[in-house]
């Protein structure tokens, strides 16, 4: 979808203000949850920003321990058995009246930690853990700060993590418990995991960022890392080489809802203008509004991301958070495409090298003749959306709202800076 076309469906609606688009916002924000081990003091998840913001069981400002005059994880601190406490990190978070709210633990140290940056640089006190890792870390901090415990307060401690790991509410456990076909963690027997949650896999740590980004001091910033992750663990190993000339687009993400046309709550806002990574892999964005931004990695031809900054192995799109005077860092790994396609010499899915006389899935060059899933009704009309007597109507107010939105081109929809190799 066009800028113009976003802008004129925001404009027809009324979902978004226009200074919204100034200071993006989406539903969900990477947070620093604590743990109970030195180890791996923090977990960094990704959680809605209701649950980040809200109080009481269901939200993590209240998790606010601290040891001493100790609010945050301090590696200098010797931490006494069954004293392991400090409280979870969480960015500023843009609310839909454009304010922001204050965070927890965002103080200069606070930002350090969350974003691996500084002195905390090399440590890696927050980064993302499976839940088998969180479950693992817990467990052996909990053991060794009481040796010698009876089988029941061991099951108790089981219990107990595994509702933390409920508490924290994150969207990758939430796809966790997905695949394993459970509702709560806290259902699993301590005494019989499931084979999927042990055989979960460990999460990269990924690179860290840059030791300082240019640009003005106090601006919002952001840095992006691109290279060659070839033997495809999600770190940047001894002989990786940095990924020059590869695409990066950084773009604002909008809050709407628009009622009745079946879009989702969150837009990203194209802002029409790629990037480039230089000789090092980089593309540094030298000023840019608050708010939260997506980033997208365009692997070239013969290439895939294997892990990006959210953790995963995706399409290269990743979530950034840019609270007020803060940096942002996003990564990505490319390497050779593992099962690259043959040319479709069986014919693919029924529509390979035949030139897709049997229509792809049923349904390729004979217009769609036979209704396929990627479109055509019976006489070959075009029916991406299931139904050709909807595409008229949409057609035609998709071409009303283009004219609308071109007399917003002019509109400094999300205002950015870049430096970097075109």
């Amino acid at each position: 979808m066009s800028t113009a076309l976003v802008l004129a469906l925001i404009a027809a609606t009324g979902a978004v203000a226009p200074s919204a688009l100034s200071a993006p916002r989406s539903d969900k924000v990477s947070i620093c949850h604590r743990t109970n081990s030195v180890t791996n003091p923090y977990r960094l998840i990704t959680v809605s920003t209701n649950a980040a913001g809200a109080t009481g069981n269901a939200g993590h400002m209240s998790h606010d321990e601290q040891f001493g005059e100790h609010p945050l994880f301090d590696p200098e601190v010797d931490y006494p058995a069954n004293q392991k406490d400090w409280g979870d990190i969480i960015p500023p978070v843009l609310r839909r009246n454009g304010t922001w709210t204050e965070g927890l633990n965002w103080s200069p140290a606070g930002q350090a930690i969350h974003g691996g940056t500084g002195e905390y640089a090399e440590l890696g006190l927050c980064r993302r853990l499976s839940a088998k890792e969180f479950y693992d870390g817990e467990m052996e901090a909990w053991r060794s700060d009481n040796p010698g415990a009876s089988t029941e307060d061991e099951q108790r401690a089981q219990r107990s993590i595994l509702a933390d790991l409920d508490e924290q509410n994150s969207f990758e456990d939430a796809a966790v418990k997905a695949d394993l076909g459970i509702d709560s963690f806290s259902t699993i027997d301590p005494a019989a995991m499931p084979p999927g949650f042990n055989a979960l896999p460990r999460v990269p740590r990924g690179p860290r960022p840059p030791a300082e980004l240019p640009g003005k001091r106090g601006a919002q910033k952001m840095a992006v890392l691109v290279w060659f992750d070839t033997n495809r663990n999600g770190e940047v190993d001894d002989g990786e080489q940095p990924a020059p000339n590869i695409g990066v687009s950084v773009d604002p993400v909008v809050d709407a809802a628009p009622a009745g046309f079946g879009l989702p709550l969150t837009l990203v806002m194209a802002t029409g203008d790629d990037l480039t990574t230089d000789e090092d892999g980089l593309v540094y964005v030298e000023e840019l509004d608050a708010g939260q931004w997506y980033v997208t990695v365009d692997a070239p031809e013969g290439n895939e991301v294997t892990y990006d900054s959210e953790g995963s192995a995706s399409d290269g799109e990743a979530q950034v958070d840019v609270p007020p005077d803060s940096e942002g860092f996003a990564w990505a790994g490319l390497a050779p495409t593992e099962d690259p396609i043959d040319g479709g010499t069986d014919g693919g899915t029924e529509g390979g090298t035949d030139g897709g006389t049997d229509g792809g899935t049923e349904g390729g060059t004979d217009g769609g003749t036979d209704g396929g899933t990627d479109g055509g009704t019976e006489d070959g009309t075009l029916a991406s959306t299931g139904s050709s007597a909807v595409a008229p109507p949409l057609m035609a107010l998709a071409g009303a709202l283009l004219l609308a939105g071109l007399a917003l081109v002019g509109f400094r929809g999300a205002a950015w800076r870049r430096r970097g190799a075109r």
